[in-house]
């Protein structure tokens, strides 16, 4: 029976695939073996190095660092994959680590105990900041960017940006008082006179009462303030901190904005423009 067995070409090619299979199996595990004790070894060398390099070298502060991996690490410990985001600021959370400066993986970072971890973090953010011609920021502060460039900020300050790029007309300020004054009463005479005025202003002074009025309107075109702000927050704002800087931005704005000008109408320029509007209608 043995012999019939051994005879059968499909039991013969089944044998030989479990062999292979078994063979491969234990080669693979061995070579895994081998290749896990080979970055163990390099890791703790890598270590080595950077301890050695970190004792040379003075340190800085900061909050997160991030990796040759692709994560980031929180000052508290916490891991995150992929790389820490933040809006258009250049500040303390965003330290990009380099291969050359900074060589630990993840898991090298992990394995420092947590001294030599901040120390780690500390001589990231100085070599952050010596890459962009800056000085750490002193306690308490950090820098942002927005499109007028690095600015240091306190944390929990606003940082404001003003912007002349959206035009308008009614800024009453661009005329001179004699100007606004007119202007006033040259729309009163368009708009319609109240009382006895109204038998004077007769359909063709009304008319020039409008070009008058627009001539003068043209001058109060112009550019109007834009008002951008950001602020950061070293650990969670409260509903407070957001009033007070909703309020410094209402008082930021209204004080880029000229004072409003008396709308009282002052009749006696009325009467005086329609005697002139009569006597240019005269000598047309």
């Amino acid at each position: 029976m043995l012999k019939d067995l051994f005879s059968n070409r499909l039991f013969i090619g089944a044998l030989a695939f479990f062999v292979l299979c078994v063979g491969g199996s234990l080669f693979y595990s061995h070579h895994e073996k081998q290749k896990g004790e080979a970055e163990f070894a390099e890791t703790q060398d890598r270590i080595a190095q950077w301890k050695a390099k970190q004792k040379e070298q003075p340190t800085a502060e900061t909050p997160v660092v991030e990796t040759s991996k692709g994560g980031h690490v929180h000052a508290d410990g916490t891991w995150h994959e992929g790389p820490h985001t933040s809006d258009q600021s250049v500040t303390s959370t965003e330290v990009p680590f380099s291969n050359k400066n900074f060589p630990l993986t993840r898991t090298e970072f992990e394995a420092l105990p947590p001294a030599e971890q901040e120390a780690y973090k500390k001589e990231a953010l100085k070599a952050f900041w010596a890459a962009r011609g800056l000085d750490p920021p002193p306690p308490g502060y950090t820098y942002r960017q927005n499109q007028d460039g690095i600015h240091l900020v306190k944390y929990g300050e606003p940082l404001f940006r003003v912007t002349w790029d959206n035009f308008s007309y009614d800024n009453d300020h661009q005329l001179s008082d004699t100007e606004w004054e007119e202007y006033k009463a040259l729309d009163v005479i368009a708009m319609g006179l109240p009382g006895t005025r109204q038998a004077q202003a007769t359909p063709e002074i009304v008319a020039l009462a409008k070009e008058w009025h627009a001539a003068l309107r043209e001058k109060t075109w112009g550019p109007t303030p834009g008002l951008s702000v950001s602020t950061s927050w070293k650990g969670r704002a409260t509903q407070e901190d957001f009033k007070r800087i909703d309020q410094m931005t209402l008082e930021k704005y209204y004080s880029l904005i000229p004072p409003s000008r008396p709308g009282t109408i002052d009749y006696t320029v009325v009467d005086r423009l329609l005697i002139e509007l009569k006597a240019e209608l005269e000598r047309r």
